[in-house]
């Protein structure tokens, strides 16, 4: 009967494309190499369900245009030395020329890695799949999705999307602005574009409690957020964002979504100040410079506060620490993270292989505030960077596509100040408040207990159904990380069978 129910979605998912939301970066690294999609169309994933047009001019060569309703599977049956996933679902699908959507519920039972099965049982939530389902007895963890979106496109100016997933802002193999870590959570999005700019108002509600729902949790904390592109030409994207995060609830008033954050042409801060609110604000930049369609360079800088003369005497600081300043160095408060990165296809003439490297970082207490319902963060995961704040990355990542085949090598290195004991604040973990602060001045990146991780790993992908990312994958990592209270970690990790991936994988297998 599996079988039957198996080779049934797979007749059905070969006859035209579907639309579903992806930020899967390896998925998307398929189509820039098959040179079906330009660097700018990945600035900003899971905001557009159009972009799976692109399947089938890739993959399906004979798909049928006109069908409406479509049906694919799901399937996750992978294990390895420390680990494994046996997960089912299915994806349906509209599409229509002014309305696309899906819905793709899954199933999962599946065994983690030490580092994740840590992470997880703490969070309760899976990296990159959401909701775990925890047992006392055992390792097993079980974790239900069911990510939606439905999109209305009523022409070439705007697109209108309301959902439950995840959305994805950069072309980087991270985000310091906004990433798909969390567990999906209900958004809705209005992307306009004219002349040479692209303006996204996004609109999200996020559950933070300890004990999360299996499949919705009610939000008790709200972002809305501005992406505004100026476009150019082919080469350029220069971009602005802005978000702002508050709680359901202040002290006297349940404010649910709050009517003065819904105005999609203001600035947020004005209207913190004018409600007399402790609103969270981020404001950030990106760039996207292509000199050739081969070559990519681009990079993030977010800010959550500063003053300036902190941020002077910091600068002189870093220049010349004996020089004296007015004002004392490492003031807790200049918080903002940053990210630089470069893509090449066809490297000195070697056509199939793309390179990339990347560098990101944020200050201690960066994302933080006064309490988790204000922080950058949902389902007791960033909403940025996975790694939260006080940390520096480098990651570098050769791959090789050829037809449905995708290889890669990759390096990551990291670090990042911990905390030596729980009831101490370094400025890593972003959920806990900037009121327990060690100290107003002296911070300074990597403070605490750091923490040296170094992941080598190389991947070998067989893209079988292009629509739910299904492939046949083997896997192998490398881990080496110091923690606090004298733990080493030295790991290989391997890992083989089938996976669904519509978002990114942030397990370390």
């Amino acid at each position: 009967m599996i079988r039957l129910f198996f080779f049934l979605f797979l007749f059905l998912s070969l006859n035209s494309a579907a639309q579903t939301l992806k930020t899967d970066r390896v998925y998307f690294n398929y189509l820039l190499q098959n040179d079906s999609i330009s660097f700018q169309d990945i600035n900003l994933r899971g905001f557009d369900l159009n972009i799976s047009r692109l399947e089938s001019q890739v993959f399906l060569k004979n798909n049928n245009p006109h069908q409406v309703l479509k049906v694919s599977p799901i399937v996750n049956l992978n294990g390895g030395n420390t680990n494994y996933q046996a997960g089912l679902g299915a994806s349906l699908t509209l599409n229509t020329q002014k309305w696309k959507g899906f819905v793709a519920p899954s199933f999962n039972s599946l065994q983690l890695s030490w580092l994740d099965d840590s992470l997880t049982r703490s969070t309760e939530i899976i990296p990159s799949l959401g909701w775990a389902g925890l047992s006392t007895s055992s390792k097993n963890i079980v974790n239900i999705q069911l990510p939606w979106a439905i999109q209305y496109t009523p022409s070439k100016y705007f697109n209108f999307m309301v959902g439950n997933g995840n959305q994805f802002i950069g072309p980087g193999k991270s985000s310091i602005q906004l990433t798909d870590v969390s567990r999906n959570h209900l958004f809705g999005a209005i992307t306009t574009q004219a002349w040479k700019l692209r303006y996204t108002n996004l609109f999200s509600g996020y559950s933070q409690t300890k004990k999360q729902h299996p499949l919705f949790g009610l939000p008790n904390k709200f972002t809305t957020s501005h992406i505004l592109e100026f476009i150019p030409n082919d080469k350029l994207s220069i971009g602005f964002f802005e978000t702002v995060v508050w709680k359901n609830r202040d002290t006297l008033i349940d404010r649910g979504f709050d009517v003065n954050y819904l105005n999609p042409i203001i600035f947020y801060r004005p209207v913190e100040y004018s409600t007399g609110s402790s609103d969270n604000v981020l404001l950030g930049l990106n760039f996207s410079y292509t000199p050739n369609y081969k070559l990519n360079f681009y990079g993030q800088f977010l800010l959550d506060e500063f003053f300036f003369k902190y941020v002077r005497a910091d600068i002189i600081h870093f220049i010349d620490p004996n020089r004296p300043t007015e004002e004392p160095p490492g003031w807790w408060a200049n918080k903002h993270a940053g990210q630089i990165g470069a893509q090449w296809k066809s490297p000195f003439g070697f056509n199939k292989f793309l390179i990339q490297s990347e560098y990101n970082y944020a200050r201690p207490y960066t994302y933080t505030h006064l309490g988790e319902l204000e922080n950058y963060g949902s389902g007791n995961l960033p909403l940025a960077h996975p790694l939260g704040a006080n940390f520096t990355e480098w990651f570098n990542a050769i791959s090789l596509v050829d037809g449905l085949w995708y290889f890669e090598v990759f390096s990551e290195f990291s670090s990042q100040g911990l905390d030596y004991w729980s009831n101490e604040n370094f400025g890593a973990n972003i959920f806990d408040s900037y009121l327990t602060r060690e100290m107003e001045f002296g911070n300074y990146m990597l403070q605490g207990k750091e923490s040296n991780m170094v992941k080598i790993g190389f991947v070998a992908n067989y893209l079988i159904i292009p629509e739910t990312n299904i492939s046949a994958t083997f896997r192998f990592t490398h881990l080496k990380q110091n923690l606090p209270g004298g733990k080493n970690l030295n790991l290989n990790l391997f890992n083989i069978g089938i996976r669904s991936n519509l978002f990114n994988d942030y397990r370390d297998i």
